[in-house]
């Protein structure tokens, strides 16, 4: 991306498959943040698995207290 003097941006390249691999530090950092805020944008939230866990045991629970009704 480059923005001119009129603080309109314009796409230089795409690259239809970017390396995401990291050799330094910077590019670590660099990507990472990246990353984060394509995800941000998508609208995508992190996976908690603890809550998984927490919600699967609850389903179980429910399940079991159903069964042993009359």
């Amino acid at each position: 991306m480059l923005i001119d003097d009129a603080l309109k941006p314009w796409l230089l390249e795409v690259n239809l498959s970017p390396s995401l691999g990291t050799d330094s530090p910077l590019d670590l950092k660099v990507k990472s943040h990246m990353l984060c805020q394509l995800l941000t944008l998508a609208s995508i939230t992190p996976y908690d698995r603890e809550a998984h866990r927490h919600e699967k045991k609850r389903r179980e629970k429910q399940r079991c207290e159903r069964r042993s009704l009359p």
